[in-house]
């Protein structure tokens, strides 16, 4: 599966970003994805990880190697 990943706009979304990544060990380019589907809303985006996550949805190469 192929996403088209354009880089974050400002530098407050590669902070959002970054900050996803570190809680959720997310890659970059699915922090974005997950960012962005959820109008950057780092709460919303953090519930929708996590209901996803529950279900066991997320792909394991969406994660960081250990």
């Amino acid at each position: 599966m192929t996403f088209a990943l354009s880089r974050p706009q400002t530098d407050e979304q590669q902070s959002l970003v970054l900050q996803l990544q570190a809680v959720t060990r997310l890659t970059y380019t699915f922090a974005h994805l997950c960012l962005s589907q959820n109008a950057w809303d780092p709460h919303q985006a953090l519930a929708q990880f996590q209901a996803l996550q529950a279900q066991g949805s997320i792909p394991a190469e969406a994660f960081l190697p250990v």
